[in-house]
């Protein structure tokens, strides 16, 4: 299963996405407790326009690893509601909480940015 998710993430860096969910797939029926092959398979998913598929896989990772952030965030724009919806709200905030260093950074990005563009955050 490994090989197969290597695999598929090659293939999604070469904007092959169909091939890259296939292989995501066959990763995930060998060893459906791959967390990284279904955050990796949730992902391609939704940049393939598959929303649905992809909570599905997203929310798959999460309950196989709650402290995976990159399927939290994932989920987080899920609906593409994100201003407003409180249930991608959600997502992001678990998915800071597990990496705060990044969510300092980016907070610290976005206030320079709304300073210089005259708002603060």
């Amino acid at each position: 299963p490994n090989l197969l998710a290597n695999f598929a993430n090659l293939l999604s860096r070469i904007g092959r996405l169909n091939d890259a969910i296939g292989q995501y797939r066959r990763a995930v029926e060998i060893l459906p407790s791959h967390a990284d092959a279904w955050t990796n398979l949730g992902l391609v998913l939704r940049q393939s326009g598959d929303v649905r598929g992809a909570v599905a896989a997203l929310e798959r990772a999460v309950a196989l690893r709650p402290s995976s952030s990159v399927a939290w965030q994932g989920l987080d724009l899920r609906d593409g509601q994100r201003a407003t919806s409180r249930e991608p709200r959600r997502h992001c905030a678990i998915a800071f909480s597990l990496l705060p260093a990044m969510a300092r950074r980016w907070r610290e990005t976005l206030r320079r940015i709304n300073t210089r563009h005259g708002s603060v955050a």
